[in-house]
């Protein structure tokens, strides 16, 4: 599956296209290229998710609030220095299962 891309403005407020990694492995290569505070914060919540998708492991609202206010904000706050647009990334169309 191709990186999509999403043309974003910089803090310089110059135009700059930005690949978006799509799949799992595309994130986790580029979480492996930004080394440093994203990698622990893209590490918590990828373990959070999979904790309650493989392990039905629910979180406390608390709990769930710190996951958001530590890990969440770092990494959003970091892909928004580097011009990621939160807007400008196309919603992900949901699958439609077919019934038999």
């Amino acid at each position: 599956m191709p990186v999509g891309r999403v043309v974003a403005v910089s803090k310089a407020k110059a135009l700059a296209t930005i690949s978006v990694p799509r799949t799992h492995l595309e994130r986790i290569r580029y979480v492996d290229d930004h080394p440093g505070r994203i990698s622990v914060a893209y590490a918590k919540l990828k373990d959070a998710s999979e904790d309650a998708r493989y392990d039905l492991i629910r979180l406390t609202r608390a709990e769930s609030e710190l996951l958001h206010d530590r890990y969440f904000l770092r990494l959003k706050a970091h892909l928004e220095s580097v011009g990621f647009g939160w807007d400008s990334l196309e919603p992900v169309p949901k699958r439609v299962e077919e019934k038999n």
